[in-house]
């Protein structure tokens, strides 16, 4: 069989994991759409333009930026023959510190000179860090405090990374809008204790449910967003309706009993025309059906 680079930047574009792969200068050559949602560096401003060290400005457990001391991932994998896994922090490009998994593997030419590179990585649970005060407001900006999902902010920017992406090599994907049914009135008569104690149980549902690769987030005050790479009319479907059989498991103690808990979800997948405001708008109406009807359901676009 042939080398195919078509083919695998095809494999490359569909991984679940960020990889990025260079040359001896260390100069990042090839950058994939995971790559740049867990960064928020975009691709044209990364290949053939930024080093591994300009984009992992990672620091070890003590604190010590990687690429100044021996913990360099690359010096690191070509010391170990060749491989090396490790947790470091690397800096988002909105600022804060972000732990990922790396897995870096190394090709050396007969003078045992590092020549080629390649970098997988991926998030590890709680991974973003607390850093100084400003990396906090960062980190308060990016994450939501009631549910622990990812903040609005940060759902503009994975969704603006998955519109671009579409755009640029036709890749599909998805949105759900997952509404809390009855916030309002849960709060009215129970105090927002409740109400965030519900936000909680479906922010749970959503991280339970989910794929590593989709992303979920708070977007309005009784309302949460999931971007589902890959995922078409079927799949939303299967995931909306687990999601709300899920939540309708849950329940909330309150002072006069248990209540429980139900959601609306709309669903869709992008389509070429899309932008920031018609995809989740196009959900978001669909919620609108579900809500004249009473509310609890699953309702996808074609």
């Amino acid at each position: 069989m042939e080398w195919d680079p078509e083919m695998w930047e095809s494999v490359l574009r569909r991984v679940s994991d960020g990889v990025a792969i260079g040359d001896r200068e260390r100069i990042i050559r090839y950058w994939n759409p995971m790559a740049e949602q867990i960064t928020g560096y975009r691709r044209e401003d990364v290949e053939k333009v930024l080093t591994c060290g300009e984009i992992f400005k990672g620091r070890g457990s003590d604190g010590q930026e990687l690429c100044k001391t021996a913990l360099c991932p690359i010096d690191k994998a070509h010391e170990s023959g060749g491989t090396r896994e490790q947790q470091v922090y690397i800096q988002h490009a909105s600022g804060c510190l972000i732990g990922v998994n790396v897995r870096t593997v190394t090709f050396a030419n007969e003078e045992g000179e590092v020549t080629q590179w390649a970098m997988v990585f991926s998030e590890f649970p709680g991974g973003i860090r607390d850093v100084g005060d400003a990396e906090k407001h960062v980190k308060m900006a990016m994450l939501d405090p009631v549910s622990s999902l990812g903040s609005r902010r940060q759902a503009e920017v994975a969704l603006r990374a998955r519109l671009d992406e579409m755009r640029r090599y036709q890749s599909d994907f998805g949105v759900l809008i997952v509404h809390l049914d009855g916030m309002s009135d849960l709060g009215s008569k129970h105090g927002t204790e409740a109400q965030d104690r519900a936000l909680r149980l479906v922010g749970a549902a959503l991280s339970k449910n989910l794929r590593a690769s989709d992303v979920a987030a708070r977007w309005t005050g009784d309302e949460f967003i999931a971007i589902l790479p890959y995922a078409m009319e079927s799949q939303l479907w299967i995931v909306g309706d687990r999601l709300r059989a899920s939540v309708g498991q849950s329940s909330v103690s309150t002072d006069k009993g248990k209540i429980g808990l139900s959601v609306s979800i709309g669903g869709t997948p992008a389509r070429p025309s899309d932008n920031m405001e018609t995809l989740p708008a196009r959900a978001r109406k669909l919620v609108e059906e579900i809500l004249s009807k009473g509310g609890n359901g699953v309702k996808i676009a074609e």
